[in-house]
């Protein structure tokens, strides 16, 4: 068994034409791997309820084109020039602007979510010192030989 899963784009390409002799290899993959085949039938629905999601392939000129706008060698003006251009360009800079944020947000995610499992730590910590605390033997005694005293009278 071939244990290099697909693309999620091969998968895509295969869901539409899955008698193409070029996915002989993805065929092969899928009769040995279930978790291929739960991404297989969770982008069938997918593509089945929201026809709309059907990606388009890009071809590798464009592809290198929003590598170096992504990278930052593209300048501004020759950016915005194909912005203006192309309107799927457009679509593709808000795109990427609106998920740049998000692409730094698991780092600050994580670094609240271990301050807040520090904090969590030290507070069982603390808890556990306290309930840990024993008094000697003799000072319970006496309290208890005060307490019995105090209701028999």
């Amino acid at each position: 068994m071939n244990t290099e899963h697909p693309e999620t784009d091969d998968l895509n390409d295969y869901l539409l034409q899955p008698q193409r002799a070029a996915f002989s290899g993805v065929r092969l993959h899928l009769a040995g791997c279930a978790e291929c085949r739960l991404q297989l039938a969770a982008l069938s629905s997918l593509q089945r309820y929201y026809p709309s999601l059907q990606t388009a392939s890009i071809d590798d000129a464009l592809q290198q084109e929003i590598a170096d706008y992504i990278d930052g060698s593209v300048s501004g003006e020759v950016a915005l020039q194909n912005i203006k251009q192309d309107p799927a360009a457009l679509k593709a800079a808000l795109h990427y602007a609106s998920h740049s944020a998000a692409m730094n947000e698991p780092a600050r995610q994580e670094k609240a979510q271990s301050q807040k499992t520090s904090f969590a730590r030290s507070l069982v910590s603390s808890l556990a010192r306290l309930f840990e605390y024993r008094s000697s033997v003799w000072l319970s005694a006496s309290v208890s030989a005060a307490l019995v005293m105090v209701l028999a009278v």
